[in-house]
């Protein structure tokens, strides 16, 4: 499910109902519940990395909505699969029915709660919409999964991307789910739309990264702790940070950011030499 939802995010294992016999004398199982044919697929759903297996069991509805064709659904990348899965209950009404599952923390991800609504097609249930709140639960799971590139390498950028998802509205964050989803080209810009709202954050992690370049100048201790502070300073007030992002090679920017490193640079070399 994180696959189709939040690549940020956005998880087969196969679930052996164990029948017992009718009571009949019928040497043949007793066919599963809908309930718990509804409680199979969800699970199925949740865990999945698959798209051959995941695309397979969504409603044709869910296809377009998400992807716009199975072609692209089955095109997609595989992604790790969310572990620990749970459906908490289940409400069948004719061809319709909900899930309320869960995922505890783990893997790096907080928890993700909400309810999956299933729709019988083709003679089997298949996923056919989710929540707001699970969507949003996926996205703020997502943010705050730690990297090993990149902003999601800052802790700082990581808690503040997920009180920017937390905080968006329905509408957006159904809109936002789907570009994650789709792997729409907007979707880098949608991102840096809210990683902007972070400046606090993303001049930490500029002012770490520019330090880390200076480690092998062979710079006393003292010195680089001074430059991490002055230069998150500097990108906070003046608001580079955000800018510096966008990577479109904006030379006022480049030059401002410059002329703050060596403004950073001056300050702490006075302060090392007293």
């Amino acid at each position: 499910m994180s696959r189709r939802l939040v690549p940020l995010l956005l998880a087969v294992l196969a679930l052996g109902l164990s029948a017992c016999g009718s009571g009949s004398g019928s040497d043949e199982p007793d066919r599963p519940s809908p309930q718990e044919q509804v409680r199979a697929v969800a699970l199925e759903m949740l865990e999945t990395a698959d798209p051959q297996v995941g695309c397979r069991l969504m409603t044709r509805r869910y296809v377009a909505e998400t992807y716009g064709t199975m072609a692209r659904c089955l095109a997609a990348d595989e992604d790790d699969a969310l572990s620990g899965a749970r459906v908490e209950q289940v409400v069948v009404r004719a061809e319709r029915a909900t899930a309320q599952v869960e995922v505890p923390p783990g893997d790096g991800l907080a928890r993700i709660a909400g309810t999956i609504e299933l729709a019988r097609e083709g003679g089997a249930w298949r996923v056919d919409r989710s929540d707001t709140d699970f969507l949003r639960s996926l996205l703020v799971a997502g943010a705050g999964k730690p990297g090993d590139r990149g902003l999601s390498t800052s802790a700082p950028v990581r808690a503040c991307m997920q009180k920017q998802f937390a905080a968006l509205s329905d509408e957006a964050v159904r809109r936002f789910a789907k570009l994650a989803s789709s792997r729409d080209r907007s979707l880098q810009r949608a991102t840096l739309r809210l990683v902007e709202r972070c400046p606090a954050a993303v001049a930490d992690y500029l002012a770490a990264e520019l330090v880390r370049a200076l480690r092998s100048e062979g710079r006393s201790p003292a010195f680089l702790r001074c430059m991490r502070r002055e230069l998150r300073t500097y990108l906070t007030v003046t608001g580079l940070g955000p800018r510096a992002l966008r990577g479109n090679a904006d030379d006022a920017v480049t030059a401002a950011v410059g002329g703050v490193a060596l403004g950073a640079q001056s300050t702490c070399a006075r302060a090392e030499r007293r």
